[in-house]
């Protein structure tokens, strides 16, 4: 095989290949090291010569004494040469960087560009700023130019040069700073001054200088600024004020002869070395605040004078706190010391009645749920045992999403005029009630004596006949009839002067159910044969204590002026029922107490009353019918009777539907007589 002459051939083309690499790498550890000055490249236009190294030469000397990097490239941005300040910018070797990649050194976002430059057409000068990565991983801004590098007139490769702009950075950033600090205090809407460590100011805001009478540079804060505390004193940094913040200190100055409010806050100047280099201080006008404050004391002022002369105030209950806040008149109209504060809700509730304390209650539930407004009046019984009367109000206030959050109101001692308006109404109530009395006693002097000579005729004479008839007689029934009608009339007549003369009635416990259907064939006699009377008894009734002739003479007015109502052929309709009420339909029902009641209901199907006819229906003397059809006292005395049973009526009536009375008499608890028992209990 040694003599193989195809073996000989390739050992010495393998010799000849390591032979070759090794002059190649010994070529580029001498560029590497600065060893040569010059390389000879052989390509496709001959030989090209690149001086690398030359000490003697001027060139070189001058370009290593350059304070800019330099630097030979190939095409392709290999590195060929590079001066010292090419090494010093990326903290690298000199042997490092030659035979590197100009791209290695640059950073990431700036390659691309690099590229961009490398691969333009020959004879333009290229000029960017780039970010040199260091070897440390340290950040250099660099401008960088590049030209063709021609030898013998051809472009045999580049020459670039690299200036540290981080001076010139540095400066742009200064001046930009400078500039921003300078808009900013130019633009802002507050006295803004800085002082240096001696507390002298060198530098302020337009708005901080209009405030001076002089020119404040140079000058000690306390000078150029002659600041009062609040209790007119000079106002002072102290040393101690230098190393901490100031917030919200109000002050006041002399400003072109008009005194000005401010809020000071200040902040110490920190350096880079947490020293202390000065303080920012801050001047925020609040001068149109302080007048608004003073304008509202003085208005509230004027407000308390005027409630105090009305004898009138305010309150505030907050929902969500549950506190209440009264003004310095209500404090004085239930005479509570302002000391004490406002009362809880359950010690303002103890000034009032438990009734009235309940319809506040309701007042305030329907205010909050409803958004209802009140007005109305009220009875307290103030610490002193003196009974006073208040005129209020209560109103909702809600929060901007809409939510009640408050109550709010006023009240007003109107004592004296209360005191008035009762004597005036007791006034007006003797009155009426002597007028009813004088009408009362005329018709039962006038009338009542001879109408019961003619009831006792009418009695003598049925009793005569039935005494000559026998039991079997048909007319026995009619005279029994006859006979229960004009003893019905006697009681009515007894019952009218009772009620004129204030005379003790004879109540008893009643059915209601079983007293009016022994009225039934009466009433259908009284309303006539063109009316149907419609009876609805309620089941298992609960029993009432009343006087049986009052019963008579509720349903004979009702029933008469259902009549009266009724233009031809109609309805009326009697009704009774148990009923319990509760605290929310009494709140609403003027005079009306919770509990158990029989309801007895008398409606019609008539001509309906207006409201002003309602108004004035229970008033005695009070008629809509002509002259001579009606002495105005049949309703008057229909409502004295409920009231003198303790219980309560109610009348809904529209005009041309008819009318409808529901009267309300209390449930009988006690216990039931015994001769009594079967009767009432009996369905």
């Amino acid at each position: 095989m040694a003599g193989n002459p195809f073996f000989a051939s390739l050992q010495r083309e393998n010799e000849e290949l390591r032979a070759r690499l090794e002059e190649a790498e010994e070529t580029l550890r001498a560029i590497r090291n600065g060893e040569v000055d010059a390389l000879v490249v052989s390509g496709e236009h001959g030989e090209q010569v690149f001086t690398l190294r030359g000490a003697d030469h001027p060139y070189r000397v001058l370009i290593e004494s350059m304070s800019e990097g330099a630097l030979t490239l190939t095409a392709e941005g290999l590195i060929l040469y590079a001066n010292r300040r090419v090494a010093e910018l990326v903290k690298a070797p000199l042997e490092r960087v030659i035979g590197s990649s100009l791209e290695a050194w640059v950073a990431p976002e700036d390659q691309g560009l690099l590229r961009s430059l490398l691969q333009r057409g020959a004879g333009e000068r290229r000029h960017t700023e780039i970010s040199l990565v260091a070897a440390d991983g340290a950040r250099v801004p660099a401008g960088l130019s590049l030209g063709d590098l021609c030898i013998e007139g051809s472009p045999a490769s580049l020459c670039a040069v690299l200036a540290d702009l981080r001076e010139k950075k540095l400066r742009e950033e200064l001046i930009a700073s400078e500039r921003l600090a300078r808009s900013i205090l130019d633009q802002a809407n507050e006295a803004l001054i800085v002082c240096d460590s001696a507390g002298q100011v060198f530098r302020v805001s337009k708005v901080a200088q209009a405030l001076c009478n002089v020119d404040p540079h140079g000058l000690p804060f306390e000078r150029a600024f002659p600041l009062r505390w609040a209790n007119g004193q000079s106002f002072s940094f102290s040393q101690k004020d230098y190393h901490r913040r100031l917030y919200g200190i109000e002050v006041s100055l002399d400003c072109a002869g008009q005194t000005r409010y401010f809020l000071l806050n200040a902040s110490p100047l920190v350096g880079d070395q947490d020293e202390i280099l000065g303080r920012v201080v801050t001047l925020t006008d609040i001068t149109a605040r302080k007048r608004t404050e003073e304008a509202l004391r003085e208005s509230e002022r004027r407000l308390r004078e005027a409630q105090a002369l009305g004898r009138i105030g305010d309150w505030e209950y907050d929902l969500r706190s549950r506190t209440i806040r009264w003004s310095d008149q209500v404090y004085a109209l239930y005479e509570r010391d302002p000391a004490l504060g406002p009362p809880t809700v359950e010690e303002e509730a103890a000034y009032y009645s438990p009734e009235q304390a309940r319809i506040l209650r309701e007042y305030a539930r329907r205010a909050i749920e409803e958004g209802l407004s009140f007005a109305y009046d009220l009875e307290a019984i103030l610490p002193s045992g003196r009974t006073t009367y208040f005129s209020a109000t209560m109103r909702p206030i809600r929060d901007e999403d809409g939510k009640v959050v408050k109550l709010a109101g006023t009240v007003q001692d109107i004592t004296e005029r209360k005191r008035a308006e009762m004597e005036r109404e007791k006034l007006q109530t003797q009155l009426l009630q002597a007028q009813k009395m004088e009408a009362v006693g005329r018709l039962a002097g006038g009338v009542a004596h001879d109408f019961n000579n003619m009831l006792t005729v009418i009695l003598g004479h049925v009793q005569l006949a039935m005494m000559d008839l026998e039991p079997s007689n048909p007319l026995r029934a009619d005279l029994e009839e006859i006979r229960k009608a004009a003893q019905r009339s006697a009681d009515l007549t007894r019952q009218l002067l009772a009620f004129a003369r204030k005379q003790t009635i004879a109540p008893k416990v009643l059915d209601l159910n079983e007293t009016i259907t022994g009225m039934l064939k009466m009433l259908r006699r009284l309303i006539g044969e063109d009316i149907d009377l419609v009876w609805m008894p309620g089941a298992k009734l609960w029993p009432v204590k009343m006087d049986p002739a009052q019963v008579d003479q509720i349903l004979a007015n009702l029933c008469v002026n259902a009549r009266d109502a009724i233009s031809g052929v109609g309805k009326v309709i009697l009704e009774t029922r148990n009923v319990t009420l509760d605290e929310a339909y009494c709140a609403v029902h003027a005079d009306f107490r919770p509990g158990q009641y029989v309801m007895l209901a008398v409606s019609d199907n008539g001509c309906g009353m207006n409201e002003e006819v309602l108004e004035h229906l229970f008033e005695p003397f009070f008629t809509t019918k002509g002259v001579g059809q009606g002495t105005g006292l049949g309703l008057s005395t229909v409502y004295g009777i409920v009231k003198q049973n303790e219980g309560f009526i109610n009348v809904y009536s529209e005009v041309g539907r008819g009318t409808t009375f529901k009267i309300y008499i209390p449930r009988f608890a006690g216990e039931v007589a015994e001769d009594q028992a079967e009767r009432v209990l009996e369905p």
